[in-house]
C-alpha cells in the first residue's frame, strides 16, 4: 500500500471542479448527488478536456496518474487501487472514485471526526474551504455537502469483482461501501505500516502496542476492505514465489503446475487449497496476476 499525494494534481483538479459546481449552480433543481451528477457532466474547455470525457472519467485518469510509482511503466489512464494495489484504468468497469469521507456521511460530528486522525486530510484545508465556500454561495441548494465531489476526498480504487468476469465484490470499494475508516492512504507512512507476508497475508501493523488499536487494525484489513480474501492471499503468495525465483506469470501450462503444487503445502485450510488449485484451473484466476504486478518484487515481502 502507498501513500497517496494529492498535491500532485491539485491545480487543474481543483479548475475542473469548480467550473463543475458553477454548471450545477445553474441547474435547476440542483443536484441531489454531486458525484452522480459528474457522471453526465462534461468541461466544454477543450484545453482541459480534449477529449470531451465526462468530469467523473477525467478527474479518474488523473486520480490514477498520482498512483504511480518511478519505474511502474504504467499508462497516463493506468494506477493503482489505494487498496489492493490491482492495476486498473480509467475505463474499467471495476475502477471507481471511492470516497474517503463517505459521500452518504449525515451530521458535521461523523464528518469531522475524519480529520481526528494523524494524516494529510487532517492537515489539508481544501474539503473544508470548499465546503464553507460552497455553503455561502448557495446554503439551500448545496446539500448534501460538497465533500462529494472535493478532489482531496477522491481517490481511486477497485469496485472489488474478483476474479476477472465475476460479479462478486470480495474487497477493497465494495465491502467497504461507507463503513468508516480512517484516511489509511493519505497517512505518510503507510507504507511502512502495512506488511505483506511471504504466505500473502497483509497485516497493518500498529507502532503502538495498544491492543485495542490492533483489534481495530485487523478489522479494517480483514473484515471491511477484505484484503486478506484467499484470493487475494493466493496472488500475493504466487507473486512472492515467481519473484523469488526470478519468473514471470507469462507461464505455460506445465510451468503454472509446478508453481502450484510447490506452494500446496503451505495451504492450512481446505479453503486456501480450494483457491489455490482455481489458479491452475481456471485462466481467469491465473491472469489476475498480470493485474497485481505491483507485487512482482521480493522487497515488498516480509
Amino acid at each position: 500500500m502507498e501513500f497517496v499525494d494529492k498535491s500532485i494534481g491539485s491545480g487543474r483538479a481543483h479548475n475542473l471542479l469548480v467550473n463543475f459546481l458553477n454548471r450545477c449552480l445553474d441547474k435547476k433543481p440542483y443536484p441531489r448527488d454531486l458525484y452522480d451528477a459528474m457522471k453526465s457532466d462534461i468541461e466544454p474547455d477543450e484545453l482541459i478536456n480534449p477529449n470531451q470525457d465526462t468530469t467523473y472519467n477525467l478527474l479518474l485518469k488523473w486520480i490514477l496518474e498520482e498512483s504511480h510509482i518511478k519505474g511502474d511503466g504504467l499508462n497516463n489512464d493506468e494506477g493503482y487501487c489505494c487498496y489492493c494495489m490491482r492495476k486498473i484504468k480509467a475505463n474499467d468497469s471495476h475502477s471507481t472514485l471511492e470516497h474517503v469521507i463517505p459521500k452518504s456521511i449525515e451530521t458535521e460530528e461523523d464528518y469531522n471526526s475524519y480529520f481526528d486522525v494523524d494524516s494529510e486530510l487532517e492537515r489539508d484545508e481544501n474539503i473544508m474551504t470548499l465546503k464553507t465556500k460552497f455553503f455561502n454561495i448557495r446554503h439551500k441548494q448545496a446539500l448534501p455537502c460538497p465533500h462529494n465531489a472535493a478532489y482531496e476526498n477522491l481517490v481511486a480504487s477497485c469496485d472489488g469483482r474478483l476474479p476477472i468476469g465475476s460479479n462478486n465484490h470480495v474487497c477493497c470499494n465494495g465491502p467497504r461501501d461507507k463503513t468508516k475508516i480512517p484516511p489509511i492512504m493519505f497517512m505518510r507512512n503507510i507504507h511502512n505500516e502495512i506488511e505483506y507476508r511471504t504466505n500473502g497475508r497483509i497485516i497493518w501493523i500498529a507502532g503502538n502496542p495498544d491492543m485495542k488499536v490492533k483489534r481495530e487494525r485487523a478489522k479494517i484489513i480483514n473484515n471491511v476492505l477484505c484484503l486478506n480474501h484467499d484470493i487475494l492471499k493466493c496472488i500475493r503468495g504466487i507473486w512472492y514465489h515467481l519473484a523469488t525465483n526470478g519468473l514471470d506469470c507469462k507461464l505455460n501450462d506445465e510451468e503454472k503446475r509446478r508453481v502450484i503444487d510447490t506452494l500446496r503445502p503451505q495451504c492450512k485450510l481446505d479453503s486456501e487449497k480450494e483457491m489455490l488449485q482455481n489458479f491452475l484451473s481456471q485462466t481467469n484466476y491465473w491472469n489476475l496476476l498480470d493485474q497485481y504486478r505491483y507485487f512482482n518484487d521480493v522487497n515488498k515481502f516480509t
